[in-house]
């Protein structure tokens, strides 16, 4: 039974925490592989526009291209509107019907679980690996927690806020994801 780590998101940008998290996951959770799944639209972060879908498939694509375990699809970024979870959820149960698929989040997310669409249903197709960001996160009934080892020291919107500022940020980000920013302008304010 192939075991498959999913990681959503907004990767605006993507940065080495994502990338840290994901290996770690993958490691300790013995995973085949993980997927990295960028978001068209989150239903958390209505009210942020990011970068062009384009520009961020770019960036997370640079960011995984060391990595022979990890994959970026796009499903989310064909879709009109939101991204919802169990929608992706759906189609890649339909194209793995025999895997164990994992959603890898931060405990910011995981703390409000109940709220994404349909939360119950996703709880049943899989398991969640989740990440202290910063609270260890604790175990919710009808679901199934697994805890990594991994803090995040940044976010993509402190890294936003960096480059809007000029400041450096280079240990934060994959020097080709860095070059791309930079070449294409991004996040200037």
């Amino acid at each position: 039974m192939k075991r498959i780590g999913l990681f959503g998101g907004t990767f605006d940008p993507p940065h080495l925490a994502h990338i840290n998290v994901a290996r770690i996951a993958f490691e300790q959770m013995n995973l085949d592989q993980v997927f990295f799944i960028p978001c068209k639209l989150s239903p958390h972060k209505e009210k942020t526009q990011p970068v062009s879908a384009e520009d961020r498939l770019k960036m997370i694509s640079i960011a995984t291209v060391d990595y022979g375990w990890a994959e970026v699809l796009d499903i989310e970024l064909q879709r009109n509107g939101l991204s919802y979870s169990i929608d992706t959820v759906n189609h890649l149960r339909e194209q793995y019907p025999d895997s164990r698929l994992f959603w890898i989040m931060g405990s910011d997310q995981w703390e409000v679980l109940e709220t994404w669409y349909q939360a119950e249903d996703l709880a049943k197709m899989m398991e969640f690996v989740v990440f202290p960001r910063p609270e260890l996160p604790q175990p919710k009934p009808g679901t199934k927690l697994h805890v990594i080892d991994y803090h995040i020291d940044i976010s993509s919107s402190r890294i936003r806020e960096l480059l809007s500022r000029h400041r450096g940020i280079s240990k934060y980000l994959h020097p080709e994801v860095e070059n791309y920013i930079s070449a294409k302008g991004l996040y200037l304010k």
